[in-house]
């Protein structure tokens, strides 16, 4: 079977808590390498993950033997993270929100149809069994016209977007604590404040 050869743009929490575990886990995945700031995490990480290459250097990780990326860098770092992966002809999966602005959401969108390449934002949830049964019954007619919708998720990020911290129980950081400034910081592409 052939693996999947990728790359890690951002080794923080949300990387090393959520999307490594899970790829790890997979026969058709092969970590190849990690780009994160930071020579002590990078070794953590390279240790616990078992990537061939750690750097701080992103060009020479995209110099790697790559089929994708996934992108989870803070957010305002993510148009020029994602968009140096397709230059080089990576699949990218970027973190939400996929960019800060529309017109470079775009250019993002352009850059992957021109190669031919996959950019996924990832939404799990869409997944979920209870969200794709609700999605067949409301296609059947079975809970008749919708006049109204109102949904509310629990959500790991809550707490750091009210400024409380890092969330409890699974989402507790092994390796890398989550950066407040990545939800809190409007220079970072916080949109919303922090409780007072």
């Amino acid at each position: 079977m052939k693996k999947v050869r990728i790359g890690f743009i951002g080794a923080g929490w949300w990387a090393t808590t959520n999307h490594m575990p899970l790829l790890a886990k997979r026969d058709d995945v092969e970590f190849v390498g990690v780009c994160s700031l930071g020579r002590e995490l990078l070794a953590t990480v390279k240790e616990k993950f078992n990537f061939p290459l750690a750097t701080e250097d992103l060009h020479e990780l995209l110099e790697q033997d790559l089929d994708g990326v996934v992108v989870t860098t803070p957010h305002h770092l993510h148009h020029q993270h994602a968009l140096a992966a397709l230059e080089r002809g990576c699949h990218v999966m970027v973190e939400k929100p996929m960019t800060l602005h529309a017109a470079e959401a775009w250019q993002l969108v352009d850059a992957a149809n021109a190669r031919n390449l996959h950019l996924l934002v990832p939404y799990g949830w869409h997944y979920k069994p209870f969200v794709q049964e609700a999605k067949q019954l409301l296609d059947a007619g079975a809970v008749g016209r919708i006049g109204h919708v109102l949904c509310h998720m629990a959500s790991p990020t809550l707490s750091l977007i009210g400024g409380q911290g890092a969330p409890p129980s699974q989402w507790t950081p092994t390796i890398a604590a989550p950066d407040p400034n990545t939800w809190q910081n409007p220079a970072q592409g916080a949109v919303m404040p922090t409780a007072r």
